[in-house]
């Protein structure tokens, strides 16, 4: 009865304590302004990034907002200009976006260092409606021009 009230211990601890500790990590692919993409491998290893995900909302009225998932990694951003030279390198110079998800199937996300500042790329914004009973279609693909970082404040308040 000790052991398994130990062992009942260990188990919280670790799954709310130690979860948290450990960073996320999602996988990298290079990408083109015309969605074309690959995924940016090393030793013949997809290469993954180590962060967090953010999810940056604006309000643009009162009930609908604009959003846009991103992932924050732990690096500074000139690992990013080095993944996007890595996949220039690789796969020639129309792959100028180094981006993640976390599959072949899953949506495009940016790459960011710091809370609400992104590197370029291909993505979309979702515009949401909290008391619709269905959100609305995402906007159309934005693509930010190459070595274009930005903030995402300064650029949700264009809308």
């Amino acid at each position: 009865m000790k052991i398994k009230f130990i062992y009942l211990i260990l188990f919280i601890i670790n799954t709310f304590c130690f979860q948290s500790i450990f960073a996320e990590t999602t996988e990298v692919f290079c990408a083109t302004n015309d969605k074309k993409w690959e995924w940016l491998r090393s030793n013949n290893q997809i290469v993954s990034v180590s962060g967090e995900w953010v999810l940056f909302s604006k309000s643009i009225t009162d009930n609908r907002y604009l959003s846009l998932r991103y992932f924050k990694i732990d690096a500074d951003w000139s690992f990013i200009e080095n993944l996007q030279k890595e996949c220039i390198k690789k796969f020639g110079p129309s792959y100028i976006y180094a981006q993640v998800a976390d599959s072949m199937f899953s949506d495009w996300f940016l790459l960011g260092v710091s809370n609400n500042s992104v590197a370029k790329g291909v993505f979309e914004l979702n515009n949401r409606c909290v008391f619709c009973s269905r959100n609305l279609k995402p906007f159309s693909m934005i693509r930010i021009n190459f070595y274009d970082y930005f903030n995402l404040e300064k650029y949700f308040n264009e809308f």
